[in-house]
């Protein structure tokens, strides 16, 4: 039987503390090797010795379905796991299966109490279905939605004002698995940015549209840097993925590298033994499209070629973690990113997640006029120098050094050393106009102090409170980012 890691155990204890204090929806963020289907697995075995519940457990693809129900058995071996996938209908007090097959079986079904949705950030119409028709027997229902990543392209982050998830009961953050040891350190490097070039290129539903893309990347020169990168900086590196646009693109790609390329195309047995050479070290170099950034685990993968710009933060930071297991020879991982997308989203790690449009545009006002003292740690409205204390307000710097020679960036990861220094909380009207407490938390390492707001009459404003009166001076404060802006974890 599988034990848990003391990370995954907090998790446990904050879901069932959530599923307390009522509600359907409830979220957990965790990124690559946190355990996130062992945690789901540790949370359906208690669901059903404590209380006899019928449990559910979502996926849209099918290996994750498989991954699952393995980890499933590693956790509760004495449990019966039924699969609802493809031509299997068997549901048991435990149902792991595809959101597709379930859907068209909810007949299988009499009740369930507890419905866990991998991969939530993809949540739409197939899986409300699913859940307002469990909701309708069963009101009591506890839904939990669970990603690395609980954000996407339509709309920034898939929790806060107006929608259904609420703030996650437990968010962890690959800087936080990096620190533990769970997840490998990394050297990240930039080519020049190809924003001159994609400026031609049409957006669609907010993307860049993948077949003028491919055609773009598809250029010999586009190609021939590829390989330049992968000669000049990878010539020690014993597994790199490729990440590609389209098929078409994967395919000239992996011609002109003198590689395997495998997509959706590919016939079953082919794919798996294109995978399986890699995965052995028979063959060192992989192309792909965007079939193996999610639920593919190869952790000797110890460098990432990025040869597909996109407008995705998900996305970007599922490339990020194919390279982030830990394996035993492997020191860290090295990522060539050749499109330019740490200047759309930051480091993956720890990934920049915009909001709509239209809020989008108030937060960056609001970011321009304000600063923060790097003497006294006051807030400053406007202006170059600090009204309270004299100090000349410093303009915030990248940590990028760039090597002339070699054409390309290195960007450091940021640790997570942020020092608490000091809290103070003044009342404030929210852009929807609600009237609550602005908290402020100056912490070390940051140019700006992070902010809370919590509005009037609900009883989490004494909750920040407690928890920011148990710091002191000086100690280690991890920060993370929130749909509401960076905070306390």
């Amino acid at each position: 039987m599988i034990k848990l890691r003391g990370i995954q155990e907090e998790a446990l204890d904050g879901a069932i503390s959530s599923f307390r204090s009522g509600g359907t929806y409830h979220l957990l963020q965790a990124p690559v090797a946190f355990g996130k289907t062992i945690f789901s697995s540790a949370l359906m075995k208690y669901a059903v010795d404590e209380f006899g519940a019928k449990c559910l457990f979502l996926a849209h693809l099918t290996e994750l379905v498989v991954q699952t129900v393995d980890k499933f058995n590693a956790v509760a071996p004495e449990l019966s796991c039924g699969v609802v996938m493809g031509s299997s209908k068997d549901a048991q007090d435990v149902t792991i299966g595809t959101r597709q097959t379930v859907g068209k079986n909810l007949d299988l079904f009499e009740k369930i109490n507890l419905i866990i949705i991998d991969e939530v950030h993809l949540y739409g119409p197939q899986y409300q279905k699913i859940v307002d028709h469990f909701l309708e027997k069963n009101p009591r229902l506890r839904v939990v939605g669970v990603t690395g990543t609980p954000f996407n392209l339509k709309e920034g982050w898939i929790y806060g004002d107006k929608k259904i998830w609420p703030d996650p009961f437990h968010a962890s953050t690959m800087d936080q698995m990096i620190d533990m040891g769970y997840l490998s350190p990394y050297r990240y490097k930039m080519a020049e940015s190809l924003d001159d070039e994609l400026q031609g290129i049409k957006k669609t539903a907010g993307e860049f549209n993948e077949g003028d893309l491919g055609e773009m990347m598809q250029e010999e020169h586009h190609m021939g840097t590829v390989k330049h990168a992968i000669e000049t900086y990878a010539s020690d590196r014993k597994r790199i993925m490729v990440f590609a646009v389209t098929i078409e693109h994967a395919e000239k790609l992996a011609d002109f590298l003198g590689c395997f390329a495998v997509h959706s195309k590919l016939k079953k047995d082919d794919w798996r033994e294109k995978v399986d050479r890699f995965k052995s070290g028979d063959e060192r170099i992989l192309v792909n499209v965007s079939q193996l950034s999610i639920g593919f685990d190869c952790p000797e993968v110890d460098c990432v070629v990025v040869a597909r710009p996109t407008m995705s933060p998900a996305l970007h930071v599922q490339i990020f973690g194919r390279g982030m297991r830990i394996s035993e020879e492997k020191k860290d991982c090295l990522f060539l990113d050749l499109v330019g997308n740490y200047l759309r989203h930051g480091l993956p790690s720890n990934p920049k997640v915009r909001k709509p449009k239209e809020k989008q545009d108030d937060r960056e006002s609001e970011d321009a006029k304000s600063k923060v003292c790097h003497e006294c740690f006051e807030v400053v409205e406007e202006g170059i120098v600090c009204p309270y204390c004299g100090a000349e307000l410093a303009a915030k710097k990248e940590i990028i050094e760039r090597d002339e020679a070699i054409k390309m960036m290195e960007i450091e990861r940021e640790k997570n050393a942020h020092r608490f220094v000091k809290w103070w909380e003044k009342d404030a009207i929210s852009n929807s106009g609600y009237h609550g407490v602005r908290f402020c938390l100056a912490v070390t390492n940051r140019e700006k102090p992070v902010f809370k707001f919590v509005t009037n009459g609900t009883a989490k404003q004494e909750k920040v409170r407690i928890r920011l009166r148990e710091f002191n001076h000086g100690d280690i404060v991890n920060i993370i980012d929130t749909a509401y802006g960076p905070w306390v974890s």
